[in-house]
């Protein structure tokens, strides 16, 4: 599902417009975002959990 599936499928399912389901998502979005960047964990409910992982750098080349 892309953005604008979500955003018609959230309209369809709540009644509101479009453009205000879309500027509601991109609030939600931009929280999230937010949150993860400071190190917060982002969990809407139990089972979609958000976090920022640790991961190497891709550019870095492993040594043997």
């Amino acid at each position: 599902m892309n953005k604008q599936e979500l955003i018609d499928a959230v309209a369809t399912g709540t009644g509101e417009s479009k453009t205000s389901t879309g500027e509601a998502i991109d609030a939600i979005l931009e929280a999230v975002v937010a949150a993860v960047t400071r190190g917060d964990t982002a969990a809407p409910n139990a089972r979609a959990v958000t976090r920022r992982r640790a991961q190497p750098s891709p550019f870095r080349q492993q040594r043997p």
